[in-house]
């Protein structure tokens, strides 16, 4: 087996045959996880099995590792965020039959090419976190953990103060 996934496949076909894929895939070729992550290099690691269930539906099952680098939402650092997502899919070649497969497994709609890339891209959007931040504040970055900290006083902050443009207003009234 290669270390190269291919581009695309017949996944019915693979699925016949019982075949495995392995290899791994850049990152940086993954056009719409790059607009929800903050960095894009390295490679995601992937397994997928193609097989047929007893019902005979094709089924991929797959794992996918990687690390994805992300925005700490409390620090605003950059965070390695690893994955490792396992998940099953029915391969279904249309919408209407889509709706006959049961809760167990979710359907996938492929009439008859499958794009890797495409798989790839959607498990690891769906594994990305709601809100991305570090497991602990301790592990924020340095900088922000004094400001994570500071106890602010009011008395502690300084206003500038201005002179009151109206204070000459107020010489003229006492002469008048």
């Amino acid at each position: 087996m290669s270390d190269r996934l291919p581009e695309r496949v017949n996944p019915y076909r693979l699925a016949d045959q019982g075949r495995e894929l392995r290899g791994t895939y850049p990152l940086d070729l993954m056009p719409r996880l790059a607009e929800a992550v903050a960095e894009t290099t390295g490679e995601a690691v992937v397994h997928l099995i193609f097989t047929r269930s007893v019902a005979g539906l094709a089924l991929i099952e797959g794992e996918i590792e990687a690390t994805l680098g992300l925005i700490c939402q409390r620090c605003l650092g950059l965070m390695n965020y690893p994955v490792k997502t396992k998940f099953t899919v029915a391969l279904v070649p249309d919408e209407a039959a889509a709706g006959s497969i049961l809760d167990e497994f979710d359907p996938m709609v492929i009439p008859d090419e499958l794009f890797v890339r495409d798989l790839i891209e959607d498990e690891l959007m769906l594994s990305l976190p709601l809100i991305a931040r570090h497991e602990s504040e301790e592990a924020c970055e340095e900088t922000m953990q004094e400001y994570l900290h500071k106890e602010f006083e009011p008395d502690a902050v300084e206003v500038d103060k201005k002179p009151n443009p109206f204070e000459v207003l107020s010489s003229l009234k006492d002469k008048h």
